[in-house]
C-alpha cells in the first residue's frame, strides 16, 4: 500500500495470510498460510501489482509469529521446524485445577 495514497492498496491474498516478509531484491513478497509458505511475485515500478499466490511449500513450521527470514541471496529461509505432533490442534481446559492440585499435595 503506497504511504502517499492509501487507495492505491493492493491485495495480495484472498484467503489471508500472516508474517510478510520481502525477498531482498523487494521483487516477491512471502507470507504464510497456516502452515504454508506462500509467495507472491510483486511489480514495484509504476503501479504496484501483485500476481497469484503460489505456495511454496507446506510442512510444520512454527506457527504466529515472524519466526522466518529470508536468506541475503533470496533462494532459501531460515525458519524454526516442529515436528507435526507438537502443533497444537486443541487445548485442554482442566476446571478446579486448584481443588486437584491440594489434592495431589495432600497425597505427598
Amino acid at each position: 500500500q503506497s504511504r502517499d495514497n492509501p487507495a492505491d492498496r493492493v491485495q495480495v491474498s484472498a484467503t489471508g495470510g500472516e508474517s510478510p516478509v520481502w525477498s531482498p531484491k523487494g521483487v516477491r513478497l512471502f507470507f504464510r498460510r497456516g502452515t504454508a509458505m506462500m509467495e507472491v511475485t510483486v511489480t514495484t515500478v509504476g503501479k504496484l501489482t501483485a500476481g497469484a499466490p503460489v505456495e511454496v511449500f507446506n510442512k510444520g513450521w512454527a506457527l504466529r509469529t515472524l519466526s522466518y527470514d529470508v536468506t541475503s541471496a533470496g533462494d532459501r529461509f531460515v525458519m524454526i521446524e516442529q515436528p507435526a505432533d507438537a502443533i497444537r490442534n486443541r487445548i485442554d481446559v482442566v476446571l478446579n485445577w486448584f481443588i486437584r492440585l491440594e489434592e495431589k499435595m495432600r497425597q505427598r
